[in-house]
């Protein structure tokens, strides 16, 4: 009859055996992504009650790590399902509402070092020749940009609302998704993270409507840089235009050849964030908890680029 004290989750008291594989961050970074985040002490959730900041952060990364249940991490935690909920929806409202600018139109920070990302991409690329042959089509490139898709559980809409599944439906990958235009820096760090575009769209209508190239442009003006020396590295499926070339979509002699397996080993860091962010975050790669118009899946994706963002800080890239 008398009632227990019950003991927070903290990063002290957890396992330290499974801690990174729950968590995805080791046990002495937690204070760390706690300041970074500049998470409270304490979150008021939309019921009214109170719950601790440490354990609000680990509700999160536990749920986002894995396609769990809410009633598989209840006896971790000591909560029930309706406050496991709250807590997870409220983390990734107050991370997406105080730092997705970190992904988004942020490139102002970024261009303080992309010579030294276009330093390393020619450091690259003269690795990969082998006789020390640097393509001049791409010789300018710092960055590289590729899509993002992210499969959705099947929207369905009533006889008076929009079409949304064959907005979302791509012919191509023939799964229901939605895309998003990620521009990564050759030290695995994702500059620009835009979206969501509809779809049934590819990757050049995500480059129009994501305004990147002129935004590129504003940012290098600010910056006191030529705009005409720093390029983006696109796929086949871009266009050659003003600050961004693609791969050579059919070569027509052996140089040609060369210079697209030269281009294609740098692009690999695009690749990697790309899956950094669906394999470590793997609850994003799972569509049937990715469902339209019942759980908001935007903040969920933009929130994994920012954790995916963090970890690569803390822990370097391979690329």
């Amino acid at each position: 009859t008398v009632p227990i004290e019950r003991k927070y989750l903290t990063f002290q008291n957890a396992n330290l055996d499974t801690f990174t594989t729950f968590y995805r961050f080791h046990q002495h970074e937690m204070p760390r992504l706690l300041r970074s985040l500049a998470i409270p002490a304490e979150f008021r959730l939309d019921n009214g009650s109170w719950v601790n900041g440490q354990e609000a952060l680990m509700v999160m990364l536990r749920l986002l790590a894995y396609p769990l249940r809410y009633l598989d991490v209840e006896e971790a935690f000591g909560w029930e399902t309706s406050r496991l909920c709250r807590i997870k929806v409220m983390m990734i409202k107050w991370v997406y509402s105080n730092h997705k600018h970190r992904v988004r139109d942020y490139l102002h920070w970024h261009i303080r070092y992309i010579q030294q990302s276009k330093q390393a991409m020619q450091r690259k690329k003269l690795v990969m020749s082998g006789n020390n042959h640097l393509p001049q089509r791409s010789r300018n490139v710092a960055w590289v940009i590729d899509g993002f898709r992210v499969r959705v559980s099947r929207p369905l809409g009533g006889e008076n609302e929009v079409n949304t599944q064959a907005l979302v439906y791509n012919k191509w990958v023939k799964a229901h998704n939605i895309l998003f235009q990620n521009v990564t820096s050759p030290y695995g760090l994702i500059v620009d993270f835009s979206g969501p575009y509809l779809g049934k769209d590819n990757d050049l209508v995500a480059l129009r409507d994501s305004d990147i190239l002129d935004r590129f442009r504003l940012a290098l003006i600010a910056a006191g840089l030529d705009p005409a020396d720093y390029d983006m590295l696109g796929d086949k499926l871009y266009v050659n235009a003003q600050n961004i070339c693609r791969l050579y979509k059919e070569p027509m002699n052996d140089q040609a050849r060369i210079d697209n397996v030269i281009d294609s080993s740098v692009r690999t860091c695009v690749e990697w964030s790309n899956n950094c962010i669906s394999s470590r975050w793997m609850s994003l790669a799972f569509k049937r908890k990715l469902q339209i118009q019942l759980s908001d899946v935007t903040k969920q994706v933009v929130v994994g680029a920012i954790l995916t963002n963090a970890y690569t800080l803390l822990h370097g890239c391979q690329t």
